[in-house]
């Protein structure tokens, strides 16, 4: 019987976190803009053997709708070894655009890792306003222009940014796509609703002053991960919550592409996973812990079923009600991002999600991992 009241219990709170989550995500207006001149905007990329991918991120880029007088692309190579800097280079030279900066991390012995690669980007940055993102994303050309104009109109210490994972076509990548929307969900709706619980770095701005005053990843350098979510932390106990605001625009609207192989999946999440250790937020900890424990009943009921037939039965109950309470906002979150038909595969997600997660949110605390290379 306390099983059965503690399982209960933990259901009973995951709903009332996704009513806050749903509500949150549906009262936010979606937001358009448009900047004024004179915002300097810097856009930092931190790159590592990422030669394939540097073309369409900089042709997006000269596509901008901002003045390119406003803001600049600074590139921090994180010790590549493949060509990163002969591309770099050479879009320096055809564009024959002063705005594109070329920073390598090996002129600054010691420094290493994408945190490392921030923040020398960020010293050397000379916009007011601070713009991460990665080297395998694609932008709209109103990008830089609408998260430029909503910084003007509210003055916001950090802003996060939708983002989309493309499906690709196959269905790992409809799966993923789907499971980064139910991020993105969390992102947006935590925000909205005045407790900012994650963020994205492919995605995100925040003051250069905020950023210094915050003394950057100092607190955390010691994790390879997590420069988005710590650093959402610091702002956070610093100026407070409603200093986090996200955009709800399509216009701000970044796109990743999903993972090809399976190896590559699994290293990305045990690298997400394994910067938790260093989570100190009371509701970042306290929403991770419930959400780990909702995915990892449904497994547990499913094997104790094998013994126990009416565990099957509880197990069928505990599944359904997670596919309805999760279903309204993850329905509004694809679609808003242009890939509503990724919510036919709901009923297959909350399955597949919830084996892996229960496996991952444990191995990621102890299990080394790949990425870029290293070993962690």
């Amino acid at each position: 019987m306390t099983w059965i009241i503690v399982t209960l219990a933990f259901m009973a709170v995951y709903v009332l976190l996704m009513i806050i989550i749903t509500w949150g995500w549906f009262r936010m207006p979606v937001y358009s803009g448009s900047a004024d001149a004179g915002l300097k905007v810097s856009v930092i990329v931190p790159v590592r053997n990422e030669e394939q991918r540097l073309a369409a991120l900089v042709n997006d880029m000269m596509a901008q709708n901002y003045p390119k007088t406003d803001f600049e692309l600074i590139f921090v190579d994180d010790h590549s070894n493949d060509r990163t800097r002969q591309v770099i280079h050479s879009f320096i030279e055809v564009f024959s655009w002063e705005g594109i900066r070329y920073i390598k991390l090996a002129d600054f012995p010691g420094r290493e890792g994408k945190k490392a690669a921030i923040e020398t980007g960020v010293e050397k940055a000379s916009g007011a306003l601070i713009i991460t993102t990665d080297a395998d994303c694609r932008f709209p050309k109103t990008w830089l222009s609408t998260l430029a104009a909503y910084y003007q109109a509210h003055k916001p210490k950090m802003m996060l940014a939708p983002l989309r994972m493309n499906p690709g076509g196959s269905l790992s990548g409809s799966l993923q796509s789907l499971e980064f929307a139910s991020l993105v969900a969390a992102s947006a709706g935590s925000a909205s609703a005045g407790f900012p619980l994650l963020a994205n770095g492919s995605n995100l701005a925040f003051e250069k002053e905020a950023f210094q005053q915050v003394g950057g990843y100092s607190s955390n350098k010691e994790y390879a991960s997590g420069d988005d979510v710590f650093l959402l932390q610091a702002i956070r106990k610093q100026f407070g919550s409603k200093t986090v605001h996200y955009i709800k625009s399509r216009d701000a609207l970044v796109s990743t592409p999903a993972l090809s192989g399976f190896k590559e999946f699994i290293n990305q999440r045990l690298r997400w996973v394994s910067k938790n250790k260093g989570y100190r937020d009371v509701n970042v900890l306290a929403s991770g812990a419930l959400v780990y424990a909702v995915n990892a009943i449904l497994p547990v009921l499913i094997v104790a079923g094998f013994f126990n037939w009416m565990a099957w039965k509880a197990a069928l109950i505990w599944y359904i009600a997670k596919l309805v309470i999760d279903f309204p906002v993850l329905a509004g979150v694809v679609s808003f991002s242009g890939i509503g038909k990724t919510i036919l595969l709901l009923p297959i997600m909350e399955i597949v999600n919830a084996f892996y997660t229960s496996f991952i949110g444990i191995a990621g605390l102890f299990i080394p991992y790949e990425w870029k290379g290293r070993r962690y």
